[in-house]
């Protein structure tokens, strides 16, 4: 089964903010309350409303708390469901438009948190007088590449994650490349992408855990910041920690 019926009494806690869940909540019966960083309530929901969505999507801890404030009966769904969706008949149509809302919400929560508005679509093409590659720089950054050296970046925006056997994730993560890695886990199943705007080329966090350090700075540090402009010529790369030996390098080559 992949729903399960939970019920709260009145004021008990049913999710804590800071709290990592994948799972999908409906209410059946009663009512919620959603609290931000105070004691006033900032959002009521009743019979029928879901809650969770975004943050199963975002793969982030939960950023509210919901608290019942009546005698309260919840649905909770598991992700897994989504599995007969992936596998079901319509699975080609419906699949491109799960990713595409999944994509759309990842970019709207770095568009609200962002000052610049940037947008995350490319306006160029690739050049054929560049050439951008993603090279592993240690043996362990070899591994997440199928011990390939390199990758060729060649279309933008070029996303990239970490490669899932779940078909439910499939749903809601598309990647023009997946890293194979491990627990614990360094890459995020959808983690960044590269895009190139007015001649430059960027690096965008696309909602990851962890985040990225790219040239020294880290993206996606509590959202203090989800992009950067890449050098011109070579960008170190760290996923994870300096322990975990992830390093890689995005060279951007002139073609003669």
């Amino acid at each position: 089964m992949n729903l399960i019926t939970k019920n709260f009494k009145k004021d008990e806690l049913i999710v804590k903010k800071g709290d990592y869940s994948e799972q999908i909540f409906i209410i059946k019966k009663g009512k919620v309350e959603l609290y931000r960083n105070d004691e006033n309530a900032y959002a009521y929901l009743e019979v029928g409303d879901i809650f969770g969505t975004v943050d199963f999507i975002l793969e982030k801890t939960s950023r509210y708390t919901a608290k019942a404030l009546t005698e309260v009966e919840i649905e909770v769904v598991d992700p897994r469901i989504f599995s007969r969706c992936y596998n079901c008949d319509k699975s080609d149509f419906i699949k491109p438009i799960l990713q595409s809302m999944a994509e759309e919400i990842r970019s709207y929560e770095h568009k609200f948190e962002d000052t610049d508005n940037f947008a995350i679509q490319s306006e160029d093409t690739s050049s054929n007088s560049e050439k951008m590659i993603l090279r592993a720089e240690t043996k362990k950054a070899k591994k997440l590449l199928n011990n390939l050296e390199y990758v060729e970046i060649n279309k933008f925006p070029f996303k990239v994650g970490r490669f899932t056997k779940r078909s439910a994730d499939m749903l809601f993560h598309k990647n023009d490349l997946n890293l194979l890695d491990n627990p614990p886990y360094s890459i995020s199943r959808s983690h960044f992408s590269i895009t190139k705007k007015n001649g430059n080329y960027y690096f965008i966090d696309r909602g990851s855990k962890i985040g990225t350090i790219v040239n020294g700075k880290r993206i996606n540090d509590n959202h203090k910041c989800t992009k950067m402009i890449l050098d011109q010529s070579k960008n170190k790369i760290l996923f994870g920690y300096e322990s975990d030996k992830l390093e890689f390098s995005i060279e951007i080559l002139q073609i003669p």
